[in-house]
């Protein structure tokens, strides 16, 4: 894991340094180096266009990154939202997420990605909506386990008992102790 997250911190850093320091704008047209090869000047070569390649990955770098956390940010926000309304509440709510969650999970995500970006055009808030359209489901199926457990512990009780209404109880109580076990779970499973 440590090697991983140090890849995409060392990416991440070049997607957002690169472009300010290259001497090639990444959408410059020089038609005296129209598919020139990889050399000292331009490190991956240049297009058709004589536009240089490495400028041009790590412009695209950063707009893909941030399209990538902006629809994770969302797509966790979305399914702890659901996920802890379904668990709190149980019943109807909670049956009727869940196979709405078994729903989207049985959904094949690549065709229907295909037909919404030929339906319509792909700007960036429609890919971090495609994302987090497609993401919400486990954020949702783990906040409701925590929830499950967290609604029946005394202190939830305590909230309930004082008169505190359940947005209160759901805000201030279950979902700070979710997020607090889960990142306590994931630091000490990744450490053995």
């Amino acid at each position: 894991m440590r090697y991983g997250l140090a890849a995409l911190a060392a990416a991440s850093l070049l997607a957002i340094l690169v472009p300010f320091f290259s001497p090639y704008p990444y959408d410059e047209i020089a038609l005296s180096s129209i598919k020139a090869p990889p050399g000292r000047s331009h490190w991956m070569g240049t297009d058709e266009l004589g536009r240089d390649f490495g400028t041009r990955v790590f412009v695209g770098a950063r707009l893909s990154l941030a399209i990538g956390l902006a629809g994770a940010l969302a797509a966790s926000c979305l399914g702890a939202g659901l996920g802890s309304v379904a668990g709190y509440f149980g019943g109807l709510a909670d049956a009727a997420l869940m196979r709405l969650v078994d729903l989207m999970l049985a959904v094949p995500v690549l065709p229907v990605l295909i037909v919404i970006s030929a339906v319509f055009r792909p700007t960036v808030l429609v890919l971090v909506l495609l994302v987090s359209a497609f993401a919400w489901m486990e954020p949702a199926r783990i906040a409701r386990g925590e929830v499950l457990r967290l609604k029946e512990l005394p202190f939830t009780e305590a909230a309930k008992a004082l008169g505190a209404k359940s947005p209160r109880v759901i805000g201030r109580h279950v979902l700070p102790n979710a997020a607090a076990r889960s990142s306590w779970r994931r630091r000490f499973s990744s450490a053995g």
